[in-house]
């Protein structure tokens, strides 16, 4: 009995990863500009889909339980360091960072290219899940031109800036210019705060100048 249990929990095992590999090809087949349809549980072209891009903190397995208890098609895989699922709709318990419709019939890669912008705001601003579609012009702005064009244009602002430094801005972004707050998260004085704004200051120009603060959030929400 206990052989055939094993047998069993064995054959479970290879069915769950095979499934898993079958998924996570088809995905990177749809962003490749295939169609993905070897494998059969993602969902179909033609009804509503959307990507999912979860963040740093998520675990395939974790999404994969939240996903498989929706009983819904789907596909999971690892993209560029980041967990990206196709879903027809976002189960409420699916930790996400940046989400993005698929418009019936077209391709998943631009839905793709859209959450990745939208989960980079999330990690930039502290709010999230952040929809493509609500993204403030500014952010629209940059899926128009190409966020690697945007890369290309803003890609000497934080040259200057060590990674104590640009770490500093990203938070202070994060939570809306607060010092205390920005202090808290990076846990250090206040002062240090305002002594490496000072800093900021004097190698990328004035933070309270609207044109240098846009450029510096530019060039974080499309650093690579």
């Amino acid at each position: 009995m206990a052989r055939l249990l094993a047998g069993l929990t064995a054959a479970d095992d290879d069915d769950t990863a095979r499934r898993r590999a079958d998924r996570a090809a088809a995905l990177h087949a749809l962003l490749s500009g295939g169609d993905g349809e070897h494998a059969g549980p993602g969902p179909g072209p033609g009804g509503g889909r959307t990507v999912v891009v979860l963040p740093p903190s998520a675990t395939a397995a974790g999404a994969e339980r939240v996903l498989d208890d929706a009983r819904a098609p789907y596909l999971l895989a690892e993209i560029d360091g980041e967990l990206v699922a196709l879903v027809t709709e976002v189960p409420p318990e699916l930790t996400a960072a940046g989400t993005a419709t698929v418009p019936p019939g077209a391709e998943v890669a631009p839905a793709h290219r859209d959450a990745r912008l939208a989960a980079r705001r999330c990690a930039l601003t502290g709010a999230g899940p952040v929809r493509a579609e609500d993204l403030p012009v500014l952010d629209r702005m940059v899926l128009e031109i190409g966020a690697d064009r945007v890369a290309e244009l803003t890609r000497d602002v934080l040259t200057p800036l060590d990674a104590a430094l640009r770490a500093t801005v990203r938070t202070w972004l994060a939570h809306r210019q607060d010092v205390p707050a920005t202090a808290r998260a990076l846990h250090v004085h206040e002062n240090s705060v305002r002594h490496r704004l000072g800093r900021i200051r004097a190698l990328v120009g004035d933070l309270r100048d609207p044109a240098v603060t846009a450029a510096v959030y530019l060039a974080l929400l499309t650093e690579r």
